[in-house]
């Protein structure tokens, strides 16, 4: 049996997909073989995934890809189970399910896992690497939330996540990746609807698409001649999410010696100030971070798949660990130390 009549075997995979591989020129790297190979691989997923939109509560139906980012999927099954969404959304190229959703009230750490189910799919996925914009509204219909930049109010569009995965795995974009949502400026109390976009032919982007559509007048005034009627393309179209950002898991202040509060929670900490816990260079040194046990150990930073963030805003440090705050006394990242008030 030759790769064709694999295609062909696997879940009832169209014929129209499995003869447009030839047609498909892949990104400069990416061999033809890697195409062919991935969409095996697709045909042969296509036959275990649930029903589109369902979610399965306890346990993780990615759980490898939830763990290649935060070990410790165990603990968030039985301590956050909130943070369990296997929520599967899809059209007719592309599947993006929403494994976990992880919140302190400071930022939003989503695992996400991506499936081409077509050969336009495989584009959609080599664009941005299996990386997306999204656009955040209240899931009630009212007005915002709206991020502040500079002196004015704009709607949440944007992309922010990274992906480490190997290369192997992943041919052609990332099947799995993290996107980070801040909280900021969006009410915890209210539910939220994120709506992805991707535009293969990289001509537009999330803000022309949703500001059109729901902000005109903004869109007028940033770009003053832009053509409203212009036709733009989302090839997520109709794939949103509503969740909460309300806090699942558990999160405490932490106090450095001059009174200075940053939060540890159970997958990363966080300064509500930029450039705190970067100190004078601006830098947060990974090397220097290390956490403190009630016991007084000191363990140092999972490097496998930590993420440093420091900005003029908020600093972070996503560890790459699930863990329980209640056994720490806090931390220490560039000599100085973070610790629970008694």
């Amino acid at each position: 049996m030759n790769e064709y009549d694999i295609m062909k075997a696997m879940n009832g995979v169209e014929e129209q997909f499995v003869s447009e591989y030839t047609e498909f020129t892949p990104r400069k790297g990416i061999s033809i073989k890697r195409v062919i190979k991935t969409s095996i691989i697709i045909a042969a997923a296509a036959a275990f995934v649930i029903p589109a939109g369902a979610y399965v509560y306890s346990e993780f139906i990615h759980r490898d890809n939830v763990e290649h980012y935060i070990t410790g999927t165990e603990l968030i099954e039985e301590q956050s189970p909130d943070a369990v969404k296997n929520y599967v959304m899809e059209n007719n190229d592309y599947r993006i399910t929403i494994d976990s959703a992880l919140s302190d009230g400071h930022n939003v750490m989503m695992v996400l896992t991506n499936d081409a189910k077509t050969i336009k799919g495989l584009e959609i996925k080599a664009w941005t690497g299996g990386l997306t914009e999204t656009y955040i509204t209240y899931a009630d219909g009212s007005a915002g939330p709206f991020k502040t930049i500079g002196q004015t109010e704009r709607p949440m569009t944007g992309m922010s996540g990274y992906a480490y995965d190997d290369y192997d795995k992943s041919p052609i974009g990332f099947d799995r990746r993290v996107s980070i949502f801040s909280c900021r400026d969006i009410d915890l109390n209210k539910d939220v609807k994120i709506e992805f976009f991707i535009d293969v032919k990289g001509r537009h982007s999330a803000e022309l698409y949703y500001w059109r559509r729901d902000y005109p007048e903004l869109l007028k005034s940033v770009i003053p001649d832009f053509d409203l009627d212009e036709e733009i393309t989302n090839d997520l179209d109709g794939m949103e999410f509503i969740t909460s950002f309300a806090p699942n898991v558990k999160c405490v202040p932490l106090y450095a010696e001059d009174g200075t509060e940053i939060f540890m929670s159970a997958f990363e900490v966080f300064s509500e100030n930029g450039r705190t816990l970067a100190g004078e260079n601006n830098i947060i040194d990974p090397w220097s971070f290390f956490f403190i046990t009630n016991d007084g150990e000191k363990i140092p930073l999972n490097f496998e798949n930590y993420n440093i963030k420091s900005r003029e805003d908020c600093d972070y440090v996503i560890f790459g660990d699930f863990i329980d705050p209640d056994e720490y006394q806090g931390i220490e990242v560039n000599g100085i130390r973070y610790l629970k008030q008694e």
